[in-house]
């Protein structure tokens, strides 16, 4: 689940460059679908389905959140709105 949640969080920042380039272009080389919908390499080039990760990737994140100790709570806070900002 660890290693999941890691991936969505490199693909969140992939979308995030993305967004913030005049090209629309990522480090990994994906482009803006519709010119405001991020896509990542492979199988989640759809933005759908790409979103569809981001929302089953979400209540791992939560479950780590809520079993986490107490030093662990503010990463996967992060974790989770950075997750949140990759959906949104």
């Amino acid at each position: 689940m660890l290693f999941l949640i890691g991936c969505a969080l490199v693909m969140v920042h992939d979308g995030s460059v993305q967004k913030s380039s005049e090209t629309g272009l990522g480090w990994s080389g994906a482009g803006l679908s519709e010119k405001t919908r991020i896509t990542y390499l492979g199988i989640f080039s759809d933005p759908n389905d790409l979103g569809m990760f981001f929302v089953m990737i979400l209540p791992m994140a939560m479950y780590f959140l809520f079993r986490a100790k107490a030093y662990l709570k503010p990463a996967f806070c992060i974790v989770v709105a950075f997750i949140l900002h990759g959906i949104y």
